[in-house]
């Protein structure tokens, strides 16, 4: 078969399509204010992205989880006792949620990185290699 041209700008076309549809999710939770619940959640969860490594698939599974323990933490908090008993059940759902969506891997790296995270020091994850 011969590669024409318009086979080339097809190919190219199709491949711009792929990787804009691929982006869409991560720019457009990005550009949430970042000390809202969907800024908080859309920050983290490209944390967990990065270091995961999420496919396109795993990553709105994992947005929606951890939207809802974002959404959760603050509506514990507004209530203005914080029990360990809330936390660990908040902690227990996010848990229940992703596991199905990640690889036996990505979960083992995900417990690691929450049970070893320093709570004083949130901006200096442990970085562990996930190869």
């Amino acid at each position: 078969m011969k590669v024409t041209r318009f086979h080339l700008a097809a190919f190219l076309i199709v491949l711009l399509g792929a990787l804009l549809s691929l982006s869409g999710p991560a720019r457009a939770q990005s550009q949430s204010d970042p000390g809202s619940v969907e800024g908080r959640a859309g920050t983290l969860t490209a944390y967990y992205n990065r270091v995961l490594s999420l496919t396109p698939q795993q990553y709105r599974p994992v947005y929606r989880a951890t939207l809802q323990q974002v959404q959760a933490l603050d509506k514990v908090q507004a209530q203005g006792v914080v029990t360990a008993a809330a936390l660990d059940r908040i902690e227990e759902d996010f848990l229940d949620h992703v596991q199905s969506t990640l690889t036996v891997r990505q979960l083992s790296l995900l417990l690691a990185l929450r049970t070893h995270q320093s709570a004083d020091q949130p901006s200096s994850p442990i970085v562990l290699s996930n190869r």
